[in-house]
């Protein structure tokens, strides 16, 4: 592994594949959702979970990058956690495009 890089570098500057079926390979299966423990455990409370309540709630959680972010004006940097640490003001910049630690 490079020194500062995480995955060899492949997953500098991004959270990694998303679960959305965009990775080769990768489906996501909703009844796997729901027949998992967590997906279980939720049932058990009061909320049993549907195909449709799962995609529901999948959107909700999504979060959109954009350029919109209060740090437009800042330059992105990466975060490269091995060299040196990092921190990002998740409320404000979500996506994690804008490192704070050197400012």
């Amino acid at each position: 592994m490079a020194a500062g890089t995480t995955y060899g570098g492949m997953w500098d500057g991004w959270y990694g594949p998303s679960g959305r079926g965009d990775t080769v390979g990768q489906k996501y299966d909703m009844y796997e959702v729901m027949s998992s423990l967590a997906g279980r455990a939720v049932s058990r409370v009061g909320t049993p979970l549907t195909p449709a309540i799962i995609q529901t709630l999948r959107n909700e959680a999504e979060v959109i990058c954009d350029s919109l972010s209060v740090y437009a004006h800042v330059e992105r940097s990466e975060c490269k956690p091995l060299r040196a640490p990092c921190l990002f003001n998740i409320r404000n910049d979500p996506c994690e495009q804008y490192n704070l630690a050197g400012m």
